[in-house]
């Protein structure tokens, strides 16, 4: 007759014994979370200085308020000057 694993004999499964053998790593895996999802929220605001740039200073379009505030009105005043500062933004990213 064929013995079952001890494990599965108990009633755990494979979460339950993964959660088990993780549990005093906790802390070193939710530092690796936040650090995944700081790089994917980067990765998703990386198209945004080329999007100012094309709307704002290539297109005359007015700047949203909110980046008025945030940028200072004599950096958006100026299309060059947004757009350096918008190629700036890539070149930290």
């Amino acid at each position: 007759m064929r013995q079952r694993c001890p494990i599965a004999r108990r009633g755990f499964g494979t979460s339950a014994l993964v959660t088990d053998l993780a549990r005093p790593y906790r802390g070193w895996l939710l530092v690796i979370l936040a650090a995944m999802l700081a790089e994917t929220l980067a990765a998703l605001a990386g198209p945004w200085p080329l999007k100012i740039v094309i709307d704002h200073a290539v297109g005359h379009r007015p700047m949203p308020t909110w980046a008025v505030s945030l940028l200072g009105s004599a950096t958006t005043s100026y299309p060059k000057t947004l757009a350096v500062v918008a190629a700036a933004g890539f070149g930290a990213g």
